[in-house]
């Protein structure tokens, strides 16, 4: 989760000595104090404090949980660094340490964050004389914009991070993350002293200057500045900026959202430490997103249900058609071919009774070497098809010896040297008393 620029914070200052609370709640431009508070620690039992100030400002709310504070084995520092990316920004300020630190723990951890300033050189006087357009280009060419860029650097032992991971699990809360107060500060900030970080010294103009005086004397210079940022509490009891200041200074630099960029390179905390309220909500939404597609799927379905079934109502409908349709199409079928069978078998005539007589008298006058290859008879005339031998006699001779037959056309042709075929047709007639 994002922690610049956000709409409610709670930060903790957290030190052997004492915890101070603050809450801050966005209202338009500036963050209004909604709660503080502050709870002496007492030696060796620093979680109960952190734990007893969250319950009294309110419990631990669903914004930003910040903690700061410093490491006993921790070093501030700031110096003057090209532009590089994140990790190119690691490895370059890893060779600044031992100019800084008078030992580098075998495993050290940094907390560093990019600070640029742009210096404007004054524009030299110009003659009255001379006319607007000498006046802007010479003031153009006064303004020589310089943005170095300035790393506020925290480096401290890596073992640190284990017990302040053992004091949250103490207190009972997970923190978004941990943070050095001084991490936004700039060049042109006045000097600011506080004792829970680096009793004896105060940091100006980026170093460590000693100081044994009032907190509230030498951070008076802050109070304007903070009042550009904060609404105070509408009781304005327990509130002063000087004894809350680490918390302010952590809210302006959070409030900065110029600063967003630097989020990756001061997340120093494990995800053990954070509270998982995103990956929580994440699944609140799945879940809902579930829900809300499972009603409207059961809401498209109690709709589309019934007339799925009357659709398929419909379906078993129409083949049920159409197999009635088959069955009667079939029926229609076998009637009319019976029927055509009946007609033809009406228009049938009785036949000749006397045709049996005919036929034994058109066999009996055929030659004797002869055979019928084919006969066809009709009700109008007769075909018949004679194949004999030649030499046995003459066919349409024998034919015509016939009484209730004439012969209308007899053809004859030559099969072979020994057989000849006659095609006969045949006419009946009556035969004369």
């Amino acid at each position: 989760m994002h922690i610049f620029a956000r709409g409610e914070y709670q930060i903790v200052s957290f030190s052997p000595a004492m915890v101070r609370v603050c809450k801050f709640r966005k209202r338009g431009q500036k963050y209004r104090v909604v709660r503080c508070n502050t709870v002496k620690a007492a030696m060796g039992n620093e979680a109960g404090a952190l734990r007893q100030a969250l319950d009294e400002n309110g419990g631990q709310i669903p914004g930003c949980l910040i903690l700061t504070g410093s490491f006993e084995s921790g070093t501030f520092f700031q110096c003057e660094s090209a532009s590089h990316s994140i990790r190119e920004q690691r490895n370059a300020l890893e060779f600044e340490l031992p100019l800084h630190m008078l030992q580098v723990p075998n495993d050290f951890g940094l907390q560093f964050s990019k600070v640029k300033k742009t210096e404007v050189i004054p524009p030299a006087p110009v003659k009255e004389e001379e006319d607007d357009k000498n006046k802007d280009k010479k003031e153009e060419e006064a303004e020589v914009p310089e943005t170095p860029d300035f790393v506020n650097v925290y480096a401290f032992d890596s073992s640190a991070i284990h017990s302040l991971a053992s004091q949250m699990t103490l207190a009972k809360c997970k923190i978004d993350d941990f943070i050095y107060p001084l991490m936004g500060c700039r060049k042109e900030d006045p000097a600011i002293y506080i004792p829970e970080i680096e009793p004896g010294f105060c940091w100006k103009n980026g170093d460590w200057i000693p100081y044994s005086g009032n907190a509230a004397e030498i951070n008076k210079a802050w109070e304007p500045i903070m009042q550009e940022l904060i609404e105070p509490p509408k009781d304005n009891t327990g509130f002063s900026i000087s004894d809350y200041l680490p918390c302010l200074l952590i809210l302006r630099y959070l409030s900065d959202k110029s600063m967003a960029a630097n989020e990756p390179s001061i997340r120093i905390t494990p995800t053990r430490m954070r509270p998982s309220r995103c990956r929580i909500q994440v699944y609140i939404m799945a879940v809902l997103v579930l829900v809300l597609l499972l009603g409207a799927g059961y809401r498209e379905a109690q709709k589309r249900i019934p007339a799925y079934q009357k659709f398929n109502a419909l379906i078993q409908e129409r083949d049920s058609l159409k197999t009635k349709n088959k069955k009667i199409s079939d029926t229609l079928k076998k009637a009319e071919k019976e029927e055509k069978d009946l007609e033809k078998l009406v228009q049938l005539t009785a036949g000749d009774p006397s045709f049996l007589t005919k036929l034994y008298e058109l066999s009996v006058n055929l030659p004797e070497a002869s055979i019928v290859s084919s006969f066809r008879f009709t009700d109008s005339n007769t075909t018949l098809t004679v194949q004999a031998e030649n030499g046995t006699g003459n066919v349409s001779t024998a034919l015509s010896r016939l009484t209730n037959w004439k012969v209308q056309r007899i053809q004859d042709r030559r099969l072979s040297d020994t057989l000849t075929q006659y095609t006969v047709t045949l006419v009946p007639q009556t035969t004369k008393k």
